[in-house]
């Protein structure tokens, strides 16, 4: 932050004091204006001048408030482009009112940033399907890291970490969670994300590879716990509609085994679950 480097050339010029009392001055409120009001000088000048300069009481050499808000403006005024130089203006050579007029405009500027970067994180867009997912996680990752940057304190931690995950998913990505992974696995951010992660840096690689031509899914050997075409339907022990219960040897991605269904060419690992399929029953293919 700007004012780290600020205190560390004042007090390697000035001394320590300075510096300490750099960091009283932006603790301390006079009002609940926003300590904008000019006719807060004189009160400003008396706090100074009680803490660190001819009324302090520690037994310390005090600092010539004069000295300290030429030195501290001159050093502001040089430094800050014109925009910043416009916003603390109106306190002309008051270096005390123009840092503490700057360091709180600092804070409001770094709140919103916040803000907005934790809004990004807790409430992401959902990926628009479960190609889009793989990015869209790194995405996530990368906002939270960027976020932290800004305050460590505003890392995720369960459950909010799992909830926020979780907005991540395209409707069948989660569909598939609710309805097919078991609840140890669904609350459990840690191997809900290595099982998902993985299945979607594979969707991108079939996805990928059907661009390029090339089969590297022989070596890909991550992602593989998810099918590559998602079950609609609930796991082994929920009902459907109809009351009727499911098998977990019934294939989700084909009807019943009292049906005969063929695919229409010779089946490509490959190629798009969505080929044409043919029927096959009693009177032959229709």
């Amino acid at each position: 932050m700007w004012t780290k480097k600020l205190k560390n050339t004042i007090a390697e010029a000035r001394g320590s004091d300075w510096r300490e009392a750099l960091n009283a001055l932006e603790q301390h409120t006079m009002s609940n204006d926003a300590e904008e009001l000019l006719e807060l000088n004189d009160k400003w000048d008396e706090w100074f001048e009680n803490n660190f300069g001819t009324y302090r009481t520690d037994g310390r050499p005090p600092i010539d408030i004069d000295n300290f808000k030429s030195d501290l403006s001159w050093i502001l005024t040089d430094k800050l482009p014109e925009n910043l130089n416009e916003l603390i203006s109106k306190y002309e050579q008051n270096g005390l009112r123009q840092y503490k007029k700057l360091y709180i405009w600092t804070i409001e500027i770094s709140d919103e940033i916040k803000q907005s970067a934790m809004s990004r994180v807790m409430n992401p867009k959902a990926a628009a399907n479960g190609g889009a997912l793989a990015e869209a996680i790194e995405a996530w990752d990368r906002a939270q890291l960027e976020l932290v940057k800004v305050d460590p304190a505003c890392a995720l931690v369960e459950p909010f970490r799992l909830m926020a995950f979780k907005n991540l998913f395209s409707s069948d990505v989660s569909q598939y969670v609710h309805n097919q992974l078991d609840g140890s696995c669904s609350t459990n951010y840690e191997e809900l994300r290595r099982r998902v992660y993985g299945w979607a840096l594979r969707q991108r690689t079939i996805a990928l590879s059907k661009k390029s031509g090339d089969n590297p899914l022989s070596t890909f050997n991550i992602g593989n716990e998810i099918p590559d075409a998602l079950p609609k339907g609930p796991k082994q022990g929920k009902s459907n509609q109809q009351g009727n219960m499911f098998s977990a040897d019934q294939d989700w991605g084909q009807a019943s085994q009292d049906q005969d269904w063929t695919q229409a060419d010779t089946w490509d690992p490959m190629q798009d679950w969505n080929d044409p399929w043919s029927y096959g029953g009693p009177n032959g293919s229709r």
